[in-house]
């Protein structure tokens, strides 16, 4: 775990993180950072010679945020803080000049956190389906 932390720590940008701590314990979390694909591609997936320059001017330019974590722990669910969180990295985003905001995977059947995408006035725009068939 501590790998894969240090790993997200070189792209995270502070102010599309957001924490809420109650008891002086995280309650809650939720992580963004500038959509990097464009310079990714562009970089046909290579860091290097070039290719960290590309990516890093692409999540500059970017005009969409990606979500790529968030939780809230079980016994604080409920209560109100996946919208504060939420409205939180809205406002950050706005103020940062970005455009859209990606949410990560959420479950058709999370009603609550479809409910708060949906408040904001976000939108279903892809849809995942898994098959398994026995070999």
């Amino acid at each position: 775990m501590k790998k894969s932390a240090e790993n997200y720590i070189k792209i995270i940008d502070p102010r599309f993180v957001k924490l809420v701590a109650l008891d002086d314990k995280v309650a809650g979390f939720c992580i963004g950072i500038p959509d990097m694909t464009s310079g990714i591609r562009a970089a046909g997936g290579r860091l290097f010679p070039f290719g960290i320059l590309k990516i890093t001017r692409a999540r500059k330019r970017s005009k969409r945020l990606d979500m790529i974590a968030g939780a809230i722990e079980p016994e604080h669910q409920g209560k109100g803080l996946d919208v504060l969180m939420t409205n939180a990295i809205y406002e950050s985003a706005e103020k940062a000049g970005l455009l859209n905001i990606d949410s990560r995977l959420v479950l058709e059947n999370n009603t609550k956190m479809r409910g708060v995408y949906e408040k904001l006035g976000g939108r279903v725009y892809k849809r995942y389906r898994l098959f398994s068939k026995e070999l």
